[in-house]
């Protein structure tokens, strides 16, 4: 899976390795997630893909996989 701009973007917002971070379930599970980075990552997608995501969207961003889905959703390739 090439996901190379999503990669980025998470590595730089939760300080952590991609793997680390796609493995977990939900964003709660990483060590470094908190609000203020949950606002970050969606800034930061927006940014990267220039897009403005839904709020619906914004309540799905709860894993790797589910971001994933979002930007492919939208004919993104992450």
């Amino acid at each position: 899976m090439a996901m190379s701009k999503l990669r980025e973007t998470i590595e730089s917002i939760f300080e952590e390795k991609f793997d680390e971070v796609a493995k977990a379930s939900h964003f709660r599970e990483i060590e470094s997630w908190d609000s203020l980075n949950y606002i970050k990552l969606v800034v930061a997608i927006q940014a990267e893909f220039g897009i403005e995501l839904t709020a619906q969207e914004i309540q799905k961003m709860s894993s790797v996989s589910a971001i994933d889905g979002i930007l492919k959703a939208r004919g993104l390739q992450p």
